[in-house]
């Protein structure tokens, strides 16, 4: 009877982002070898949230059961700040969280090593790993939020809370009367996040500026960021815009950014990264023309090669690298 080959060991790797949870099953390698997500809202209470989560993971569970692949430990990015044990979430983008013993609680579930990091911080280690150039870099991860991590080195350079900071949420339109999630008004996230776009999206359907937004909104009852995108990739010059604005707000906090922490290169990652061309140039041109020159003119702006799956990747390589510091 011919040896079978020995069971390959990955570890789950979990990002909950401000609108959906995305999980897989992570190599040591980085290869990802399953993966799903699922789709959640700011409204929903605890008791659904952790129930999504639950049948995802017993999913992911039941799929390495059947590749024979075995399960070493758990990762998991947050949207927000931990306390100091790296095991409650005290600021997220998904209010039924906050407060809630998150690590604890994964590893009630699958009985197995678990860790807990910021979602950007993750993202950008998995992105920078792949990158020769190990430098000061800025990695702005932009989808329902806007998370700004500075790397050195390849190492992330931590302040409070374990993170670079919140500068998503610099103030850049203090008169808008909009507030993000966490209660800022005018900041970043409120006019270049997926939220912002969202919301320019529906309202743009809703006044008939735009036929294809319209159609949109009637068939899915929501218009999101890529709705967006590809209501532009298909002419749509109300769309371009929206985008375009987006961009240049973005632009307008890189060239803070680019002051403040003088990177290298940066980054842009997260769901609105995949929007194209012409919102990455409107956030270089905005940057360009409002930034300090000495900082601005040399640096690499490039899109994250992960794509949507950086956090995944992330978590998982942390639950890895848990497992060598044990």
């Amino acid at each position: 009877m011919p040896l079978s080959d020995p069971p390959r060991h990955a570890a789950v790797g979990l990002d909950l982002g401000g609108s959906s949870a995305k999980i897989g099953l992570v190599a040591d390698s980085g290869e990802v070898l399953a993966f799903e997500q699922m789709p959640f809202t700011a409204a929903d209470n605890t008791a659904t949230v952790l129930d999504t989560l639950r049948h995802s993971l017993d999913r992911l569970q039941d799929v390495a059961a059947a590749k024979q692949i075995a399960l070493a430990a758990v990762g998991c990015g947050v949207s927000g700040n931990l306390d100091a044990a790296g095991s409650t979430i005290l600021l997220n983008n998904v209010a039924a969280l906050n407060g809630f013993p998150l690590r604890a609680w994964l590893i009630e579930q699958v009985n197995l090593p678990a860790i807990l990091d910021n979602d950007a911080c993750l993202a950008a280690l998995a992105e920078v790993s792949l990158s020769a150039q190990m430098g000061r870099t800025l990695f702005v991860t932009v989808g329902s939020g806007i998370g700004v991590v500075l790397l050195n080195q390849g190492a992330v350079v931590r302040v409070a809370h374990g993170v670079t900071g919140e500068a998503g949420h610099i103030i850049v339109a203090a008169h808008n009367g909009q507030r993000c999630p966490l209660g800022c008004c005018g900041c970043l996230e409120t006019v270049a996040s997926g939220r912002a776009i969202e919301r320019a999206g529906q309202q743009a359907a809703a006044e008939g500026r735009s036929n294809l937004l319209s159609q949109m909104a009637q068939a899915r009852g929501i218009v999101t960021s890529a709705n967006v995108a590809a209501a532009m990739v298909q002419g749509d010059a109300v769309a371009r815009a929206i985008l375009e604005e987006a961009g240049h707000w973005l632009g307008l906090g890189m060239a803070s950014w680019t002051a403040i922490y003088q990177p290298e290169q940066i980054i842009l990652g997260g769901g609105v990264s995949q929007a194209g061309e012409v919102w990455q140039q409107a956030a270089v041109a905005a940057m360009t023309h409002f930034g300090i020159p000495n900082y601005t003119q040399n640096i690499q702006v490039s899109t994250a090669r992960l794509g949507h799956q950086a956090g995944v990747i992330g978590a998982g390589l942390a639950a890895f690298r848990l497992l060598e510091n044990c």
